[in-house]
């Protein structure tokens, strides 16, 4: 099922560019490439055909899109814009072009590549291409938090919160098991959820299924291993009836809500009504706390290229 929006139609100022990366050219050719410095292209050989003649008509010398998690294609464009101070200037924004309607099916060397598998598991490797929206979630005493970082890597990265659909349940319980302390995870155009673990978390299971990988798969996952330092686990498949919608982030200098204000004030009461709590909320006998460094610290470092705006 392709989820849709009804009042999306070819939206300028598209604010939420996110999604699987891929190249086109003058010539109708479509790629998915690595990141830059590994330099890898696998073609699209079918599923993208009308796309691309739309995508060449706003872009006749090619350039880049995305596929989000709910089959949304997204395209950047420029346009001259002017500032306050008279001066023009060139402006990228990103623009909804259609939903991905086809299923997409990529060129390989030995074994093939299948982007949307069948009958893998929660905890499996993943034996598709790592690439989608990128997501990061921690989870609290309130339930599961999700958001999206726009330009990843660029000084001027926002957080949109996640406000609906909700994760399925059994989605997020394996997420979980993977990540008990949060982190990042990838949605693919097909729905598939998948995240990033440390080689030190597989076992013989994982070790069974290397072992019996095509040649086109175990390149995919020495790929991700050569840059990351780990390994894509399968988590699950979501299935989108709704795009994501987001909550756009605070601003400092936004009124405080009288409802909010009476939240802060009824917690104060709660902690005052204790006249014996320490000054200090520590035990004094508490082990000290060792900096935890997650995989999504890793990946906003090691993929700030591939992240680049285009």
């Amino acid at each position: 099922m392709v989820a849709k929006r009804n009042d999306r139609a070819n939206e300028d100022d598209y604010e939420f560019y996110r999604g699987m990366r891929f190249e086109f050219r003058a010539n109708g050719d479509v790629f998915w490439r690595s990141p830059k410095e590994q330099n890898i292209y696998i073609q699209v050989k079918k599923g993208l055909e009308k796309i691309v003649k739309k995508l060449l008509k706003l872009r006749p010398s090619g350039g880049t899109f995305r596929i989000t998690e709910s089959r949304e294609v997204l395209l950047k464009l420029q346009e001259p814009r002017k500032a306050d101070d008279g001066n023009e200037y060139n402006q990228w924004y990103a623009r909804f072009i259609c939903n991905l309607e086809n299923d997409l099916v990529f060129d390989s060397i030995s074994g093939g590549i299948d982007n949307n598998p069948v009958g893998l598991n929660g905890g499996d490797l993943w034996t598709g291409i790592y690439d989608g929206t990128r997501l990061s979630f921690i989870r609290d005493t309130r339930g599961m938090k999700i958001w999206w970082t726009s330009s990843e890597g660029s000084l001027s990265s926002l957080r949109y919160a996640v406000k609906s659909p909700k994760m399925p349940i059994s989605i997020e319980r394996e997420l979980s098991y993977w990540k008990p302390l949060g982190g990042r995870f990838c949605i693919t155009p097909d729905g598939h959820v998948i995240t990033l673990i440390d080689p030190k978390q597989l076992n013989e299971r994982h070790r069974k299924q290397l072992d019996e990988m095509t040649d086109a798969q175990n390149q995919l996952v020495d790929i991700k291993e050569q840059k990351t330092r780990m390994f894509a686990v399968y988590i699950g498949k979501w299935e989108f009836e709704q795009v994501f919608e987001f909550k756009k982030p605070r601003v400092f200098g936004e009124k405080i809500t009288e409802t909010r204000r009476k939240e802060l004030l009824s917690m104060l009461g709660d902690f005052s009504s204790n006249s014996n709590t320490s000054s200090s909320m520590v035990p004094e006998d508490a082990e000290p706390l060792v900096p935890l460094i997650d995989d999504f610290e890793v990946l906003e470092e090691n993929e700030r290229q591939f992240w680049e705006e285009e």
